[in-house]
C-alpha cells in the first residue's frame, strides 16, 4: 500500500462534501481545510461548507497526458461564489469552448491520482461542468 491510499482517505471529507475553511481573522476562505490561514497565519479558523458555483479563473487545455488518460483535457482553476479556488478539470464540454469567467458548478466525479487507481481504489472528487443558460 502506498502512502497516497491513507493521505486520500483523511482529505476525503473535505473533497466530498465541499468543505473549507474560513479564517476569522481575514475572512478569507480556502479549500480544502488546512491547519492555519495561508494568507495572514491565523490559526483561528471555521469549517465552512463551499458554494458549488464559481467561474474558471484560468485554464490550460494540455494534449499530452500521462498513462494515456483522455486529451485533449482542459484543467481549470475555479473560484467559487465564497472566493475559494480549486483546481481540476472540466467535464462534459468541448475544452476549446471553455472561456475565461464562464459560470461552472462543481460536481464529485471519478479522478485519477497516480498510484492509486494502480492500487484497484477508485477516487472520486470535484470536476467542473459548464453551467448553460
Amino acid at each position: 500500500m502506498s502512502t497516497a491510499m491513507p493521505d486520500f482517505w483523511r482529505w476525503a471529507p473535505s473533497v466530498h462534501r465541499l468543505v473549507g475553511v474560513k479564517c476569522k481573522r481575514c475572512d478569507k476562505v480556502t479549500w480544502p481545510t488546512l491547519e492555519m490561514c495561508p494568507y495572514c497565519g491565523s490559526t483561528e479558523l471555521e469549517k465552512v461548507q463551499l458554494s458549488r458555483k464559481g467561474k474558471i479563473i484560468t485554464y490550460s487545455i494540455p494534449h499530452m497526458m500521462p498513462r494515456g488518460d483522455v486529451t485533449p483535457a482542459a484543467f481549470a482553476i475555479v473560484e467559487t461564489e465564497d472566493g475559494a479556488r480549486l483546481a481540476g478539470y472540466v467535464t462534459d464540454c468541448d475544452p476549446y469552448e471553455i472561456k475565461c469567467d464562464m459560470p461552472v458548478e462543481i460536481v464529485i466525479r471519478r479522478i485519477g491520482i497516480p498510484g492509486i487507481l494502480d492500487e484497484g481504489l477508485i477516487v472520486y472528487g470535484p470536476k467542473f461542468r459548464p453551467i448553460r443558460k
